[in-house]
């Protein structure tokens, strides 16, 4: 295995459990793909535009926790949902820096180049406080270390890095040391954590063959149908790659109905998956933190409020989140708790 050395700053992670606790919401929501959000709200409390999505269940929870962190910081928050469409967040982006009122923006970043120079020119150049979660800015996503923060950019929040990515990919080598044919699943193309697979794809030894590679919609019915697929092309399919959980739950039901004893490696971590890790359903999982990351994002940009100094890259899968490591299998499957 590779050590890896991962950059947590001074942020106490652990400290994030009261906020995670807490159910009170504050700011507003533009819950519609075109929706621009209410503007900064009034009064004396610090104003933060979140760009996020809605549509599953690791957005919710990640969601509720901004919500909730908001409430327990004492900012207030506006959500702006880009329903997983690059072009819709620039424009929200746009919008929320044309109306003002904003004392930072915390950005889940979808297309890192398409954010690039506006976000530099209308941003960063006017001191405005940016935190970015998920994806980079500005080509970072498969950069390593403190690489992966674009200058100006107060703090960056990772748990889909490609270190990680291709840690997972030597946890299935190790755990498929025959090697075989493998089929992928990930979400839409162009955001950091497919990018990041698949640059990690090309580490897997020679005795594994990629022979198929799909997107999705993150949707189980999606993932089922593209799963079918990739089994009638290929049914000697040896095991699957899958990059979210709502994903392997379609690719699950794809290897039963086929009659496949193909491997399934899930990368999510959610309350289904370490139940299916636990039952033998599916051979293992990485866990990710979506409560965490969005409050830790929210966290980090009070403190660029505060003038605090910038922890630069933090790192989830190195925090007290974990027992020690975000690789689940059925030997370790009882120390975990799921985020979503």
């Amino acid at each position: 295995m590779k050590h890896r050395t991962h950059r947590a700053g001074g942020l106490a992670i652990a400290a994030l459990a009261g906020i995670l606790a807490l159910t009170a919401c504050s700011g507003s929501t533009a819950e519609a793909p075109g929706d621009f959000g209410s503007g900064a709200a009034s009064g004396d409390k610090p104003s933060i535009a979140v760009f996020y999505a809605e549509g599953n269940a690791y957005l919710t929870a990640g969601n509720e926790s901004a919500k909730a962190a908001a409430d327990e910081l004492g900012v207030d928050i506006t959500l702006f949902n880009s329903g997983f469409d690059p072009q819709q967040q620039l424009n929200q982006i746009e919008t929320a820096v044309t109306q003002g009122g904003y004392d930072a923006f915390v950005i889940g970043v979808l297309d890192g180049n398409l954010l690039c120079d506006y976000v530099r020119e209308n941003l960063i150049e006017q001191d405005i406080p940016v935190v970015t979660f998920q994806g980079t800015l500005c080509g970072h996503d498969t950069e390593r270390g403190e690489a992966q923060l674009e200058e100006g950019v107060f703090a960056h929040v990772t748990g889909q890095n490609l270190e990680i990515y291709e840690t997972w990919m030597e946890e299935i080598a190790a755990q498929s040391p025959a090697g075989g044919k493998v089929a992928v699943l990930s979400g839409p193309p162009i955001q950091g954590n497919t990018v990041n697979l698949n640059e990690a794809l090309k580490t897997l030894p020679d005795s594994f063959e990629v022979v198929a590679n799909q997107t999705t919609d993150y949707t189980t019915p999606d993932a089922f149908s593209k799963a079918q697929t990739m089994l009638q092309a290929n049914p000697d399919i040896d095991l699957f790659i899958s990059n979210y959980s709502g994903v392997t739950q379609g690719v699950v039901e794809a290897v039963k109905a086929a009659d496949s004893a193909a491997k399934i490696f899930d990368f999510g971590g959610d309350e289904w998956a370490l139940g299916a890790v636990a039952s033998g359903e599916i051979t293992a999982t990485v866990m990710l933190f979506p409560a965490t990351e969005t409050a830790t994002a929210i966290r980090l940009a009070v403190d660029a409020l505060g003038g605090e100094p910038s922890p630069g890259v933090v790192d989830l899968t190195r925090s007290d989140a974990v027992p020690g490591t975000v690789f689940v299998t059925k030997e370790n499957a009882s120390e975990f708790t799921p985020e979503y």
